[in-house]
């Protein structure tokens, strides 16, 4: 699982997905209203690229927003509106990368996929998927994972004790420090929980259903 985990929630690169959130300074008027949207992509076919000012996209604040992100040492932007590719700054061209923690979006969506499917549910408890956790862990509920608000201690050596051993153990094995589902606490090594769900619901590894249900279409 740790070597799963490590090719699914990565190391290191900034891909930059926009939708509305290129904000127009209040000394600027504002874009155009989105005039037209772009079809899905094909398996054989990428994203078609638009004129940001056709999808309500000001171009001046889109540009300074890519430079702005060039300038941090971003290596790959790409900003898409309405289904369009509408800003590009990708000098690695089409290279395979680790994506770090844009990959929790992958597992994520791959979430919702397997929910929607009818493999689980969101407020399924935790004890479904985990026999052996205590009760105190076993009611805590996939929603909860997803949110962060599991109110579970989060700990940098915990979470590096986990990848050493068992995320999934240490994990059941952590104190809380909040009542669960009351305050938002970042963890890393509790999201390893969601992949080990979608393995035990599917009974597919879940690169394969990755690929499956969310690469391949």
């Amino acid at each position: 699982m740790t070597a799963r985990r490590n090719r699914i929630e990565g190391v290191g690169a900034a891909v930059l997905t926009v939708c509305s959130l290129l904000a127009v300074p209040a000394t600027t008027a504002a874009a155009p209203p989105a005039t037209s949207a772009c079809s899905s992509p094909t398996q054989n076919q990428g994203f078609r690229h638009a004129d940001p000012a056709d999808v309500g996209i000001d171009p001046a604040a889109l540009n300074d927003a890519i430079g702005f992100g060039t300038s941090k040492g971003a290596y790959a932007i790409q900003v898409y509106r309405h289904g369009c590719r509408v800003g590009d700054d990708t000098r690695i061209g089409n290279l395979p990368m680790p994506l770090a923690s844009a990959s929790k979006g992958v597992a994520s969506v791959a979430v919702g996929r397997a929910i929607s499917l009818g493999y689980f549910g969101l407020d399924d408890p935790l004890g479904k998927f985990f026999p052996q956790a205590d009760p105190e862990h076993a009611a805590l509920t996939v929603r909860q994972v997803l949110t962060q608000t599991t109110g579970l201690r989060f700990t940098w050596a915990a979470d590096i004790a986990g990848i050493a051993t068992d995320e999934v153990s240490q994990t059941l094995d952590n104190p809380f420090a909040f009542a669960p589902g009351t305050t938002f606490q970042y963890g890393q090594a509790v999201l390893v929980l969601l992949p080990k769900i979608v393995e035990i619901a599917t009974g597919m590894d879940f690169q394969d259903f990755v690929q499956r249900e969310l690469m391949a279409p």
